[in-house]
């Protein structure tokens, strides 16, 4: 969580920097002119004079008081705003809020990682949520070892850079995995023939493979050409690549699946996608935040917004990507059908339910209809 605010404060600080700079082009002019330029304003003296002197320098003073607190330093980006006097009453709630999301995400995800890499039959389905729980889990656990080496005030910069790389890899990695349920169960419904014979485990894995790999490549790619990235276009490249082009892919594949299944009259049979339907809305509507207040923050230098309004809003994002997190296993076992009693059988039934493959087949289907008209 720490890190994300970090994130937040360094990015803004960045743009409070740009606008600055577009207002006084003076400044990056050389140490020598600047003192040619006291030197001519100092000589003089009397009130109008000392008026302009105070006029002149202030910009300056503003501009190198904004430098030290823009958090290009390793102090800011490991913790540092956390200060020497101690926490207030609501930091502490906010802790104990944050803590208990955490555990309860990383008991749920655990759970989710064991049963389906170790107890389930392997499916297809069981090996997208398992990689899921896998980036909620690493996410979470990233979150709480940097938030405990906060309050334990150890400024430690592989820490903190391993947490930015984590929070960034579950960024991707998520919603990827996201797009890919959505594709598979869009051609299993709609290329049923194919869905038996070409999906296998085997591919399965090779494209987990691809989606982890394309995820390091992903926040991999503006370190290689970050001149190239301002603050602005930094969040514009993230909103676009792992916010607005997947969701229209995942929209898309759930109107796809919602027509078919409308033709079919088979509703009954895909309680799975009521579970991944739910999943993809909890995570567009938890991330979707963040990314909205991370935009203003960057682009709306100046604004009428307060601190303390700002402040709350950065603070209820990061809760709820965290929330996301551990509300994605819970989800797994609520929307199954009678799943009061399916919670008094083991965890592992009410996983395999959740997580069973669905298919529409037609042969059968055909099969069945022709034998009750035989029987008839």
């Amino acid at each position: 969580m720490q890190a994300l605010r970090n994130e937040w404060d360094s990015l803004l600080g960045e743009a409070t920097l740009v606008a600055q700079a577009m207002e006084i082009p003076t400044q990056f002019k050389g140490e020598d002119k600047r003192k040619k330029r006291r030197k001519r304003i100092i000589k003089p003296t009397g009130p109008r004079r000392q008026c302009k002197i105070e006029t002149r320098l202030v910009p300056v003073k503003q501009q190198l008081k904004n430098v030290e607190n823009t958090s290009f330093g390793v102090e800011n980006m490991t913790g540092g705003a956390m200060q020497q006097e101690g926490f207030t009453s609501f930091q502490i709630f906010e802790f104990c809020i944050f803590f208990a999301t955490c555990v309860v995400g990383l008991i749920g995800n655990g759970l989710v990682i064991f049963l389906t890499g170790c107890r389930m039959k392997t499916t297809v389905n069981s090996i997208w949520f398992l990689n899921l729980a896998i980036a909620d889990f690493i996410f979470l656990l990233s979150s709480i070892i940097d938030h405990l080496s906060t309050l334990g005030q150890l400024s430690l910069y592989f820490m903190s850079f391993i947490v930015q790389i984590m929070l960034n890899l579950n960024l991707f990695a998520s919603i990827f995995f996201l797009v890919v349920i959505s594709l598979d169960r869009c051609l299993c419904t709609w290329l049923v023939v194919w869905a038996k014979n070409k999906r296998t485990t085997l591919k399965a894995k090779i494209v987990c493979i691809i989606v982890w790999v394309s995820s390091i490549g992903c926040i991999s790619f503006p370190f290689f050409i970050f001149d190239m990235f301002t603050p602005a276009s930094l969040v514009t490249y993230n909103f676009t690549v792992a916010f607005l082009i997947p969701f229209l892919i995942i929209a898309s594949s759930y109107t796809a699946i919602g027509v078919r299944i409308k033709r079919l009259k088979r509703v009954k049979q895909f309680r799975s996608y009521w579970v991944i339907i739910t999943v993809t809305l909890a995570f567009f509507i938890c991330w979707f935040p963040f990314h909205v207040c991370v935009f203003y923050a960057v682009t709306a230098v100046g604004n009428n917004w307060s601190d303390e309004v700002l402040e709350t809003a950065k603070n209820v994002s990061i809760y709820l990507i965290h929330l996301n997190s551990c509300l994605n296993p819970i989800l797994y076992v609520f929307m199954c059908d009678e799943y009061k009693k399916k919670l008094k059988q083991s965890l592992l039934l009410v996983l395999e339910t959740a997580f069973a493959e669905d298919h529409l087949d037609f042969k059968e289907d055909a099969e069945r209809c022709a034998g009750q008209e035989n029987q008839i």
